[in-house]
Parts: structure tokens; C-alpha cells; sequence
């Protein structure tokens, strides 16, 4: 079998590299991005697995050799069919995609791949990853997007798929056409977040990997009996009713003096929870956000020290991770990315990462695009593991769940 030689790279990383980066280049980009999701639609075939790591350059220095690449979920789908599987990577899921008792026709899977697209370009052009709020997507007052972008950004992610635009539409929205794409420079946020990005997203997950890789049998156990407790009506799910009233059953034991302020510490929680912005957390979710707020926090049973992760890496033990000791660290990565993520997190340009620079770049992880601040839920690991189930209550109608949670999101009691 011959495979074509992509030389070009990752095309973020192409855009990191150009001197000018405005909407307009956006926009220009994003052209070729979507014609072959397009044709893919056209002879009934979904990607089913859109993120920017998928989009890559054929040669250096082109722009308009873009790839589009990984097809290991991809279907050939047929019109007769409704009950193809949930798949993708999490945090670019629509939520018809991370639904799964959704019927999934053809229609339905071509507007996910819509859905991951917004994502990718909302990623493109603020620098994080996006959050929703009660009447859907969130800007940053920072991200300083004209209104046809931020409105194709909207139309792009819309929570119901019906009224989501497909991106054969898209291609004639005026923005991707270029008529109302500003060509003024995005802000340095932009461009400092989108050379955080491969960090966070390589250089974090391996951290991760370690330390799930050493926990005791009895740390696993301990999570796995904490995320039951809070599974109240035992669909494999947590939902923000189900974590808010652990927080105000227990909320002396977490030093809160009111239901209101257990309310808040159950809505951060949730939010740090839900990468993929699905209305519920499930086991994965939640191990890794425990596994993180191990590292960050100093009140966790699952307590791990930063500092003894670091000295694994810094092999020579100087008190630096030099560029030969994280390329040993980064194995299973190719040179070019290896440089890449090294440089994101040294950010002193010195040549190698600090303690420092470590602990800065790990808690970025950890903040939440709706709540920049680290991610700590003090002896709450004791609570939940000695928690009691909670009473059977009816289950919720797929409308009442929705109700209930924009009720506690929206902070009322």
C-alpha cells in the first residue's frame, strides 16, 4: 500500500508560524478546511472525529495543501439506517453524538461533524476551548470577533441539530466567504492560546497517563465507589442535581456555610467535569478531573506530588527537564512535535522547563474555559467515598433534566 507524504505538518502549527493572523486568513483557511467534509457528505461519508491534530499541511509553507486525515472512525453511512454508534473525541462531540439512546441517521451525523467543526474554528479564533451557558455559546470579552464570526461560531455548535447549519451552508456564509472577515490581527491571547494548545492536549494527558498508571488498587476503588455514590439513578452518568446535593447534604464537612455557596462549589466542579459540554459527566470525566485535582490540590487522598513527577522526567536531576530529557519523556512523538510542545511550556525561552513553568503549565489544564481558577474541591474525596446512596427519586423526562439543569446553573435554588 503507498500512502502520500504529508510534509507540511500540523495545521496549527503552520498557523503559529505566519507573521499575519487575522479572520480574514481564518477565513481563508477554513475554506479548504471544510470542502472535504464536504465531499465526504456528498458520497455519504462522516469523519466523525474533526479536531485540529486532523488537519494537516501536504507541503511546508502551503496553505492550500491542506489534508484532512485519521479516518479510523469514520462511516459510510446508509439513509435506511438510525442506530449508528456514538463516537469522536469528547470535547468535539456534539451532544446528539455524546446522547447514547440518540437515533443517529446519516442527517444526523453529517450536522456532528458540523458541530466538531465549530468547535476546531471556535479554537482557531479565541485560543481555548469554548463554553456554553443557558442561551449557548460563550465569547471571552478578550476574543474581540466580529459579529459574522461569532454569529457562524453560534450557528455551527447550536445545541439542536435541526436548527445547527451544515457546512455546505457555511461555505456561503459571508464569512467564510471572506465579505465580512476583518483582516486585523487577533489578539496575542489568540495566538498564546493556540501555542498552549498541543501542550495542554500531549503534555498533560502523558502526565496523566503516569500518575493513573500509579495508583494503588485502592486509590481506583476509592474513585470508582465515589463516582457510584453520586450515580443516584445509576445511568453511568452524573448530573448537576445529583453532585449539588452531595455538596449541600455534606456542606459542613466541605467548610461551606450555606446551600448557596454548595451550590457554587457543585457548579465549578461540574463545569471542570464536563469537557465535552454534554449536560453530564460520566466515569472518565471524573476520574481524570480527580486524577488532576490530585496534583493541584493539597487536600485530595489521591494527593500527588508534582515535584516527584517532574524528577522523573528531569533525569540528570539539575532541578530543569532539559530538551533531550523531555524527548526521552515524549517518545512515542515525532521530533517536530516533541520541539513544538517543548517550547509552548518554556516559556522563558531559556532552553529548558522549570519547576515553575511545569507547575504553570499543569494547572492551565485544569482551569475551565468558564472559571479561570484552580481547580480545588477540598476533602470532598472523603465525602463523597463515605457518602450514602441517596433516595431513589423519579427519573427525570429528558425535558425535565434540561429544565433542572439550567436551574441550577442559572444559580437558583
Amino acid at each position: 500500500m503507498a500512502l502520500e507524504f504529508l510534509r507540511g505538518g500540523e495545521l496549527f502549527d503552520r498557523i503559529l508560524s505566519l507573521k499575519h493572523y487575522s479572520e480574514k486568513t481564518a477565513s481563508n483557511i477554513v475554506q479548504d478546511m471544510i470542502r472535504p467534509i464536504i465531499y465526504l457528505h456528498e458520497k455519504n461519508i462522516c469523519h466523525l472525529d474533526l479536531k485540529p491534530e486532523n488537519f494537516v499541511l501536504g507541503m511546508p509553507d502551503d496553505d492550500k495543501t491542506i489534508k484532512l486525515i485519521d479516518f479510523g472512525l469514520a462511516l459510510r453511512v446508509d439513509e435506511d439506517k438510525d442506530d449508528y454508534p456514538t463516537c469522536g473525541t469528547k470535547i468535539y462531540k456534539s451532544p446528539e453524538m455524546a446522547d447514547p439512546y440518540f437515533k443517529r441517521s446519516p442527517a444526523v451525523l453529517k450536522k456532528s461533524d458540523a458541530y466538531s467543526f465549530g468547535i476546531v474554528l471556535y479554537t482557531m479564533l479565541v485560543g481555548r476551548f469554548p463554553a456554553f451557558g443557558s442561551k449557548g455559546l460563550k465569547f471571552p470579552n478578550e476574543a474581540e470577533l466580529s459579529n459574522d464570526a461569532k454569529d457562524l461560531l453560534r450557528r455551527l455548535t447550536e445545541k439542536n441539530y435541526i436548527m445547527r447549519l451544515s457546512l455546505h451552508d457555511a461555505m456561503s456564509h459571508p464569512w467564510v466567504t471572506g465579505e465580512s472577515a476583518p483582516d486585523i490581527p487577533l489578539k496575542n491571547t489568540v495566538i498564546n492560546g493556540l501555542k498552549n494548545y498541543r501542550f495542554m492536549n500531549i503534555f498533560q494527558r502523558a502526565v496523566v497517563n503516569i500518575v493513573s498508571n500509579r495508583l494503588t488498587d485502592e486509590d481506583k476503588l476509592a474513585l470508582k465507589e465515589a463516582f457510584t455514590a453520586l450515580d443516584v439513578n445509576g445511568d453511568g452518568k452524573l448530573d448537576l442535581g445529583e453532585i449539588s446535593k452531595l455538596f449541600q447534604d455534606h456542606k459542613k464537612q466541605l467548610g461551606l456555610e450555606t446551600d448557596k455557596a454548595a451550590l457554587e462549589r457543585a457548579k465549578s466542579l461540574y463545569l471542570k467535569m464536563d469537557h465535552n459540554n454534554d449536560g453530564a459527566v460520566d466515569a472518565e470525566e471524573f476520574m481524570e478531573v480527580q486524577v488532576l485535582g490530585s496534583l493541584l490540590g493539597k487536600d485530595s487522598e489521591l494527593q500527588m506530588d508534582l515535584k516527584t513527577l517532574f524528577n522523573v522526567i528531569d533525569v540528570n536531576n539539575d532541578g530543569d527537564i532539559s530538551v533531550d530529557e523531555f524527548a526521552a519523556f515524549m517518545a512515542n512523538f515525532q521530533p517536530q512535535e516533541v520541539q513544538s510542545i517543548f517550547n509552548s511550556a518554556d516559556r522563558d525561552h531559556s532552553g529548558t522547563i522549570n519547576f515553575e513553568e511545569f507547575m504553570s503549565a499543569m494547572s492551565g489544564y485544569v482551569q475551565s474555559n468558564t472559571e479561570q481558577s484552580r481547580y480545588k474541591i477540598s476533602n470532598a474525596v472523603d465525602v463523597i467515598k463515605s457518602h450514602k446512596k441517596l433516595p431513589d427519586r423519579p427519573p427525570y423526562s429528558p425535558e425535565e433534566k434540561e429544565d433542572e439543569q439550567d436551574r441550577l446553573l442559572a444559580g437558583k435554588a
